[in-house]
């Protein structure tokens, strides 16, 4: 995070190369008014770097101002009622919850949920090229890929050329559009596919041949109540979408009980588990948003994952499961984890939430420039599908259940 020099603190980030009850970090909150927001006014105050988060790196941060002003888009903003359209990443540190944003390389246990550092240190980690192989079943087109993602009991020799001949498909139309599409047309012809290969990979399917993931398109949905959305006074009630998640598909009697238990219970508008009643019911673990330009997709993520935490804070959901998401730039894709990390009364009273939103990160996993690029996404997202269908679903639905059999 930023420091302007006339104290008040702004969220950064710079572009890389690359259950438990919450601690209580020191944070300096800002306070705001019209000089301090860029369009507001001609100029933009200096920085310097001040970290929110008590995280450690090993090597030096870069800093860099926030990314640069992005026109509103009428698909994903929402500025009715009297709200103003949130241009940069710096304006998300004016919010209620407070959202930041930390590159760093390691960190350490102040603040950061336990579940949070166990999720960084099993899945926050790159491919890196001496540990690719040439499968034998692909042995024909010869193409690099992380030597765990394949083996005998992975994928067989007819799987094996199924999913070549997809990834050989994105790569082609990413070569083809680089440069000469709009975000829409990326996300259709690149990201998507890219995305449905994901659900319909072996390891995705169940027993019974069912898809164990779903891919979700998010950009024509809104954040329901409006209540969850973050909000200020000078920025008013911002409602930011993203183009995609992935979501688990549930069991009928997992279904059922989790609908039973929404019924039961509601802040505002339609019963949902989540931060928007267009799925209700569907248990999203896993956010990604595409920019093809300038502007900055950490913007809609920080919007769209702290509804999702103040929906959890409002339920009174486990506040410690962390929320990974992807920020898509072009071809090149960004692993983030973002957590909330509660604060001391003193903050409380400052910040007006009983929590912050922090972002860590970021991890670069892979690019559509070419086909190891690919198998790199495709491993790392495999792994945090796993902790999705595995530890997310089992903490995560079991004490949704459970906060809600204590309100009967």
């Amino acid at each position: 995070m930023d420091a302007a020099p006339n104290g008040h603190a702004m969220a950064t980030r710079s572009r890389p190369g690359p259950s438990g009850t919450l601690s209580q970090p020191q944070v300096t909150f800002p306070s705001l008014n019209e000089a301090d927001i860029p369009y507001l006014t001609p100029s933009t105050p200096s920085r310097k770097s001040n970290s929110p988060a008590k995280l450690s790196s090993k090597s030096p941060r870069k800093s860099r101002s926030p990314a640069k002003s992005r026109s509103r888009s009428p698909s994903k903003t929402d500025t009715s009622n009297g709200s103003k359209a949130t241009t940069k990443l710096a304006h998300l540190a004016f919010l209620q919850p407070m959202i930041t944003f930390e590159e760093t390389s390691e960190i350490k246990g102040d603040g950061v949920p336990e579940a949070a550092l166990r999720f960084w240190r099993d899945y926050m980690v790159p491919v890196k090229d001496e540990e690719t192989v040439i499968p034998s079943a692909l042995k024909a087109s010869r193409p690099q890929v992380p030597e765990s993602s394949y083996g005998p009991n992975l994928f067989n020799v007819q799987d094996a050329m199924e999913i070549h001949a997809q990834v050989t498909k994105i790569v082609e139309l990413a070569k083809e559009n680089r440069g000469r599409s709009h975000e829409p047309d990326w996300v259709s012809t690149v990201v998507g596919p890219l995305i449905t290969l994901l659900e319909t990979l072996p390891s995705m399917m169940s027993s019974h041949k069912e898809r164990r993931v779903k891919a979700l398109t998010i950009s024509s949905v809104s954040i329901q109540p409006r209540e969850l959305c973050p909000s200020s006074d000078l920025l008013g009630v911002v409602d930011r979408k993203i183009d995609h998640a992935l979501a688990i598909n549930l069991t009928k009697d997992e279904q059922r009980s989790l609908q039973t238990a929404g019924a039961m219970y509601r802040v505002a508008g339609e019963p949902s588990i989540n931060q928007t009643s267009a799925f209700a019911f569907m248990l999203m673990f896993l956010h990604f948003e595409v920019k093809v330009d300038a502007r900055d997709p950490l913007i809609q993520l920080g919007v769209w994952i702290a509804a999702e935490l103040e929906k959890r804070f409002r339920e009174g959901y486990p506040m410690d499961v962390p929320i990974p998401a992807v920020a898509i730039y072009g071809d090149t894709w960004h692993l983030w984890l973002a957590f909330a990390i509660s604060l001391s009364t003193s903050e409380k009273q400052k910040a007006g939430k009983a929590y912050r939103v922090q972002f860590i990160g970021p991890v670069v996993i892979g690019s559509t420039h070419s086909y190891i690029g690919v198998y790199k996404i495709i491993h790392i997202m495999k792994a945090v599908i796993k902790w999705g269908l595995t530890v997310y679903q089992r903490d995560y639905v079991e004490r949704i259940l459970a906060t809600y059999k204590k309100k009967k």
